[in-house]
């Protein structure tokens, strides 16, 4: 049975009891927990309540077990096969994060961030829209970039420039698909009205 507490956690989707599941949903919660868990522990944020039932987009990632698994192998290629440095990887994120103002999101990478050696201070100003002093400059050029394809969906010349001298054609593809990518994810977070999870769930 789903806990009380449930939809709370969940957002609109109410969070789902792995005794219930079956089948590619069952396999798919339990590569989850394998894979990333670890990771999530590690890093000091809650993938998972105290029942069990899991957290964050995880939740509705049981959706359809098939697109999980592309979306699990893309964001695999984007932590180890892309030429930028983890606080350029977070500076992107916390950007895109800011602008879609996804609660789950921007509650994991500001842990992530901290992980990564970016202040509390830069990670709030950058989720609020900022360019803060403190970040180098390539990572805040990632951020800008980021920050101007989620809202306006394209740079100017002058940005796509200095942006392709610092990062060239193949990192300003890496750095466009981590912004797809969790456009995608702060889509889903947002679609559900998926919450920060309470500490003690």
């Amino acid at each position: 049975m789903p806990t009380e507490n449930a939809q709370a956690f969940g957002g609109r989707l109410p969070l789902r009891d792995p005794s219930t599941l079956g089948g590619a949903e069952r396999t798919m919660y339990d590569d989850i927990v394998r894979d990333q868990k670890p990771w999530a522990d590690g890093a000091g944020f809650k993938l998972l309540d105290r029942h069990g039932q899991l957290l964050g987009p995880f939740n509705a990632f049981l959706g359809n077990p098939e697109i999980t698994r592309a979306l699990l192998a893309f964001d695999a290629a984007l932590k180890t096969k892309v030429s930028f440095s983890e606080r350029v990887r977070e500076a992107v994120i916390i950007a895109v994060g800011g602008v879609w103002d996804a609660k789950y999101e921007l509650y994991s990478h500001l842990i992530m961030g901290r992980k990564a050696g970016l202040s509390s201070e830069i990670i709030d100003a950058l989720a609020a829209g900022e360019s803060p002093d403190g970040l180098a400059p390539e990572e805040a050029l990632a951020a800008q970039v980021a920050r101007e394809m989620s809202t306006n969906h394209r740079i100017d010349n002058a940005l796509y420039e200095e942006a392709e001298r610092t990062f060239g054609a193949k990192g300003l593809y890496e750095i466009g698909a981590l912004i797809g990518e969790f456009s995608v994810t702060c889509t889903i977070l947002n679609l559900f009205e998926v919450p920060v999870p309470d500490p003690d769930a």
